[in-house]
C-alpha cells in the first residue's frame, strides 16, 4: 500500500509507525482532552454545499437578478477565478444582489431547514472529544448533540465575551463539551 505526501509522490506506507500513531490518538481521545476541529465536509453530510458549490450557486443567482450582459460577465469571471478566499468571492458576487435578495439566497441555501440529519453527524457528536472547533455556521452539530442528548454549550468565536468565558472555563474537568463557531 502507498501513500500520498502531498506533493504527489507516492510513499510506502509504513504500518508500525502508522499503527503507533494510531494508538496514540486513541488515547488522547479517551482522555478526554482532545479538541476536535470541523470543517465544510461535515456541513455537506448534512445537506449543505461545500465552498466552491456554494460559489456556484450565488454567481448563478446573482446571474438571475442581473440581466445586464456586462454584469453577467462580470460575474462569470469573479466565479471562474480560482482564489484561495473563497469568502472574498461570495463578497464580490454579493454586491451584485439587493440586500433583500442576498438574505433570500442565504436563507434558500444555507437555512436551518436544509439541514438534515446524518449518521456521520451523529457519530462526530458521539465521540469522547472535550470540546469542538466548528468552522461552519449551520445548525447540524447543535441539532445532533439534542439528538444523542449530549449536553454542549455553544459559543462564537466572534463574541469576545463567549471566548473569555470559554477560555476561563477550558481547564474545568467537569465542563460540559463546548461547540465553538
Amino acid at each position: 500500500m502507498l501513500a500520498n505526501d502531498g506533493s504527489g509522490a507516492d510513499l510506502p506506507l509504513d504500518h508500525a509507525s502508522n499503527d503507533v500513531a494510531k494508538e496514540g490518538l486513541r488515547a488522547l481521545i479517551r482522555s478526554r482532552r482532545a479538541v476536535a476541529l470541523i470543517g465544510a465536509g461535515v456541513s455537506s453530510w448534512a445537506g449543505y454545499p461545500l465552498w466552491h458549490q456554494l460559489i456556484d450557486r450565488l454567481a448563478a443567482f446573482a446571474y438571475q437578478y442581473n440581466p445586464d450582459t456586462r454584469a453577467q460577465q462580470e460575474i462569470r469571471a469573479i466565479a471562474d477565478v480560482s482564489q484561495d478566499d473563497l469568502l472574498a468571492v461570495a463578497k464580490d458576487l454579493s454586491g451584485f444582489l439587493k440586500p433583500r435578495h442576498f438574505k433570500t439566497f442565504l436563507n434558500q441555501t444555507l437555512g436551518p431547514e436544509i439541514c438534515r440529519m446524518h449518521e456521520v453527524i451523529r457519530q462526530i457528536c458521539a465521540l469522547p472529544f472535550r470540546d469542538i472547533l466548528n468552522l461552519n455556521l449551520d445548525p447540524a452539530l447543535e441539532y445532533a448533540h439534542v439528538e444523542i442528548h449530549r449536553i454542549c454549550r455553544n459559543y462564537s468565536g466572534v463574541s469576545a465575551g463567549d471566548l473569555a468565558a470559554f477560555l476561563k472555563s477550558a481547564d474545568d474537568p467537569a465542563h460540559a463539551r463546548h461547540l465553538i463557531y
